[in-house]
């Protein structure tokens, strides 16, 4: 985490068009970040206004409890997540 937090930010007048950035797509349980859990992190690089799809990864996350009701949202559903990897492995890949 500290190699990530001390990355240097763009120059405040960079041309977003020329930056590389990364697109995150998370899916909760929920709506309360106190009591709900990620069920999925997705993410996409872009580079120079170019989604690089063979940068792109998807992990299902194990959860201690359920999905339930969100899965009418995301799709996922308990059974998918129990091949899951643990939150913090999928962190740590993503950072």
């Amino acid at each position: 985490m500290a190699d990530f937090l001390g990355a240097p930010l763009p120059p405040r007048r960079a041309d977003v068009r020329e930056l590389e950035f990364v697109v995150l797509d998370l899916e909760m349980t929920g709506l309360d970040p106190r009591r709900d859990e990620i069920a999925s992190i997705g993410y996409v690089v872009v580079r120079q206004r170019r989604v690089c799809l063979e940068q792109a990864h998807h992990r299902l996350i194990q959860i201690d409890g359920s999905v339930a009701q969100s899965a009418t949202l995301h799709g996922i559903v308990d059974a998918d997540l129990s091949n899951g990897i643990p939150l913090a492995d999928a962190l740590t890949h993503l950072l």
